[in-house]
């Protein structure tokens, strides 16, 4: 298949993507099978349907990329680093569009993009210090909502019933992934195993979320002394 058509066929599906799995899945496969020879041509028509859809449809471009790097089969089958180059390039541009600066319409989508965002960091999809910087843009971006003013927070766009209800259905599917992978950590990665820098994923999100030494750590070291040695 020629890239033309590679690009005619994607963006068919790209049109007709949804927050469903087995839409996801579909999506990615094709991609999958052309991308050694067609992934700039790709990765042109997500970038492109993510500017001209709408907020539901960017949401679940967002979604799809999410797949792309954290599902373990095409995690593990060579797509992703085609793609991540790709992705560190364009993330800031992909982010306003889902998330649109100075508009109500944000918080449709700001929610649920700081949630994958925070856990491709942990992931270590990208540079975690990349995002963190993304992390800062959208905690920014969720200021600036709670200070429009109220004919601002009017603007916000309006949709039919049958979107409306579109949108109800596939946050369900949305909410439903994120609670179900909140308990899923991607294969140490031991690339760098004899590197002066080695670390695993598991360490950092510990380090991440143990709190500082405190009080209650110090009673409880007590506490196992005398259960244990019988001295405090």
């Amino acid at each position: 298949m020629d890239p033309f058509q590679v690009r005619m066929d994607f963006l068919f599906m790209l049109k007709r993507l949804n927050a469903s799995q087995q839409s996801i899945h579909k999506n990615l496969a094709f991609a999958a099978k052309h991308s050694l020879t067609c992934s700039d041509d790709l990765w042109e028509c997500i970038v492109s349907e993510c500017e001209k859809g709408s907020l539901n449809t960017r949401i679940n471009i967002i979604f799809l990329l999410d797949a792309l790097f954290t599902d373990e089969y095409f995690a593990s089958s060579g797509l992703s680093p085609l793609y991540r180059p790709l992705l560190a390039r364009d993330l800031d541009h992909l982010i306003d569009l889902a998330v649109p600066p100075q508009s109500w319409d944000a918080v449709l989508n700001l929610g649920t993009v700081k949630q994958i965002v925070s856990s491709w960091k942990k992931k270590q999809i990208l540079d975690r210090e990349f995002l963190s910087a993304i992390e800062m843009k959208l905690e920014a971006r969720e200021a600036q909502l709670q200070d429009l003013s109220l004919s601002e927070r009017d603007s916000f766009t309006s949709a039919s019933r049958p979107e409306v209800l579109q949108r109800i259905e596939e946050d369900r599917e949305r909410h439903k992934r994120l609670r179900e992978r909140v308990w899923i950590l991607p294969p140490n990665d031991f690339s760098g195993l004899f590197s002066e820098r080695r670390h695993t994923v598991e360490f950092d999100q510990s380090w991440d979320d143990t709190s500082d030494f405190n009080e209650d750590d110090a009673d409880a070291i007590k506490e196992e002394k005398v259960k244990w040695w019988g001295w405090s």
